[in-house]
């Protein structure tokens, strides 16, 4: 039964709150009884730390309520509540005692507003648990297809969004906001071009600026750009799909950094592609497969260099996704180039290889928060694995 994570500074050593209370002899599910058992712990032991909150249901926000006014966990049971579920509820023992002295246990006024009936219908059909309570998020591309399914999903878990794309974008964008919000969560529209140093700066420190810090960067921007022979790609068609694709997931990641060291860590993720490194089938698409191989690599040298900071850095890859990015393509005599290759039993993977945008978020919540933590440099294919055959 893992409730609160105490480690000892001096033995680096862990022990589970619930197991203490046992062998003291108090109610390992009594918030009452936990809160004084931490009290007791620290007079006792003043270089143990809460440093991990992940306690059951029947005895965590009152514990942390309890502790907030010590001074040497304040600041850790604040923290706490960012783990602790919608539902927290209390004990028979202490609903009891609280009836007899006339006040109702303390809930925190975020869980009460987040209470999933308070959700639009969209929301509250994917709402689960809070995994992103607390966390502020920026989404880059989020006025449509991955981005926009991906900065929902992101507020659906309790996370407080910034919502970015290009000004042509807006009027999507702010849909978004308004969806997110008729929800009970918090979201901003800014409006920024990827491909714009000053525009992404701009974008991220208002973001910071809006909601305090910011823990998780989602480098979603892309085009898929023109798709035509090598030979009659034009230098400026290039330099369009580059800087969008791969300078711009630079320039997010880049100006993030000094936000998510001062948060303490925090986590990038990039989207990526199968084409560039795993399919190489599409004709025409040299420039938009180099720039998504380019943000595999960039990710891999990314992850090593931020880990000192606490700061994981990972990819999604999706395969064939149902969203308006085919629509936005380009295609100029591609049939020169083209190599027909057929399967002869269909098309392979999970749904013939088919996905949505939210199948693509879901991947993104996993690498966004605690599930995760352990994770970093690492690319994972979103596309019912048909990009093995193709």
């Amino acid at each position: 039964m893992a409730s609160v994570l105490i480690v000892d500074d001096d033995r680096n050593q862990s022990l589970p709150l619930a197991a203490l209370l046992r062998s003291q002899g108090h109610d390992a599910d009594c918030a009452d009884s936990a809160a004084e058992a931490l009290r007791q712990l620290r007079h006792r032991t003043p270089d143990l730390l809460v440093v991990d909150v992940m306690m059951p249901e029947t005895s965590g926000l009152e514990a942390l309520d309890a502790l907030t006014d010590e001074p040497a966990f304040a600041d850790v049971a604040r923290a706490g509540k960012r783990f602790m579920p919608a539902s927290a509820r209390t004990c028979k023992r202490c609903r009891a005692a609280s009836r007899r002295r006339r006040h109702r246990p303390m809930l925190s006024r975020r869980f009460r507003s987040r209470s999933p009936h308070s959700l639009s219908p969209h929301l509250r059909r994917n709402r689960t648990m809070g995994l992103l309570d607390g966390q502020v998020a920026f989404v880059t591309g989020a006025a449509s297809g991955i981005g926009r399914s991906t900065a929902i999903r992101f507020a659906v878990e309790g996370a407080a969004i910034a919502l970015a794309d290009v000004p042509q974008q807006e009027e999507e964008g702010r849909k978004v906001v308004a969806e997110i919000e008729r929800g009970g969560g918090r979201a901003i529209f800014v409006a920024c071009d990827v491909a714009q140093p000053d525009q992404v700066k701009r974008a991220i420190d208002q973001t910071a600026q809006k909601f305090g810090e910011l823990n998780v960067v989602f480098a979603n921007a892309g085009i898929n750009g023109v798709w035509t022979p090598i030979e009659e790609l034009k230098p400026e068609e290039w330099d369009k799909t580059l800087d969008i694709n791969l300078k711009g997931t630079y320039l997010t990641v880049h100006y993030a950094i000094p936000h998510l060291r001062k948060a303490g860590g925090g986590s990038v993720i990039i989207t990526s592609s199968v084409n560039g490194n795993r399919t190489f089938s599409n004709a025409g698409a040299s420039a938009y497969s180099t720039s998504k191989a380019g943000q595999v690599a960039f990710m891999k040298m990314a992850a090593l260099e931020l880990a000192r900071y606490n700061i994981r850095v990972n990819a999604v890859l999706p395969g064939a996704i149902h969203t308006h990015i085919d629509e936005r393509t380009t295609k100029r005599d591609v049939e020169k180039v083209e190599i027909k290759v057929e399967l002869p039993d269909g098309k392979p993977g999970i749904d013939h290889g088919q996905g949505e945008p939210d199948e693509v978020a879901d991947t993104c919540l996993f690498l966004a928060g605690r599930l995760s933590r352990h994770v970093s440099g690492v690319e994972i294919y979103v596309d019912g694995g048909a990009s093995l055959l193709r």
